[in-house]
């Protein structure tokens, strides 16, 4: 049986003959974590333009179907999947919804308690906008340096997410109001929390029963 042994590079192996064993080791860890970090540089032609990386993630990373015949409240929607791949340090981030055509009232919608549930929070729109932020600065395109996007995005901090609110309506599509799962809220009875998707900001405001505007829905694929 013939064992097929590595052709060495004699120029590296004289290299390694000056190190103990325990450098060897060493040195192996550290190769393997720069070898580990060298594939997951990402598509290198991305890097400090946004405009690129807004174009590869709805080209390769974000799915939209405008029109999905589900039995929820009777109407169209759209189902949008968006996945953040690994680049760097930035982890793998998922994000799915299903968004609906239609405005609705709030007590349209509270009159079934599965609407209610599927409803994405403020805190998991927020870690939405932050993933987003975090996958840009992973490409050298940093934005919105001093917000906090747990607390900032209520509209009487006056704080607006310009730079990472523009990137994600460019892949999402958003253009209106949307309903959140959060209620009475900032102690208020009988409020929603409401996600105001404008031109140029986002914010969360929030709605009571004496409100005749509607928005659409945000919701989960499932509870």
């Amino acid at each position: 049986m013939t064992i097929n042994t590595p052709k060495w590079n004699n120029k590296l192996k004289s290299k390694l003959e000056w190190l103990s064993p325990e450098e060897k080791d060493e040195l192996l860890e550290i190769l393997k974590q720069d070898k580990k970090e060298r594939e997951n540089i990402g598509n290198e032609s991305l890097y400090w333009n946004k405009d690129a990386i807004l174009d590869d993630l709805i080209e390769n990373h974000v799915y939209i179907d405008e029109d999905i015949e589900i039995e929820m409240l009777g109407n169209r929607w759209k189902l949008v999947h968006i996945n953040l791949p690994k680049i760097g340090d930035f982890e793998w981030f998922k994000f799915d919804c299903f968004v609906s055509d239609y405005m609705y009232n709030k007590k349209e919608f509270e009159s079934d308690p599965e609407y209610d549930t599927r409803l994405y929070s403020m805190n998991e729109i927020a870690n939405l906008l932050k993933a987003l932020n975090r996958y840009m600065r992973a490409y050298w395109v940093n934005m919105d340096e001093n917000i906090d996007f747990k607390k900032d995005l209520y509209w009487k901090n006056k704080k607006i997410t310009t730079d990472t609110w523009d990137c994600l309506k460019k892949i999402m599509d958003l253009d209106t109001d949307y309903w959140l799962r959060n209620k009475d809220v900032d102690g208020k009875k009988w409020t929603r929390a409401c996600w105001f998707c404008g031109y140029d900001s986002s914010y969360f405001s929030e709605y009571n029963d004496y409100n005749d505007d509607g928005a659409k829905l945000l919701m989960k694929l499932s509870n």
